[in-house]
């Protein structure tokens, strides 16, 4: 896995706005259209990676 895989996935998904990706400090910062995007989606897609999900606890 890497870091294209993630952001092939996540780009394919109607709302994604903008995606960063990093492996060297495990994040992945996501801006989406909330009308259009659920988190929920965006989880299932980075852990169908591989990846898991942490929660930086600012939502």
């Amino acid at each position: 896995m890497s870091v294209a895989s993630i952001e092939k996935g996540v780009n394919e998904l109607e709302g994604i706005k903008s995606l960063a990706v990093s492996l060297n400090d495990s994040t992945a910062i996501v801006k989406s259209d909330v009308a259009k995007m659920d988190l929920t989606r965006i989880e299932k897609v980075i852990e169908k990676r591989g990846y898991s999900i942490k929660r930086d606890g600012s939502n």
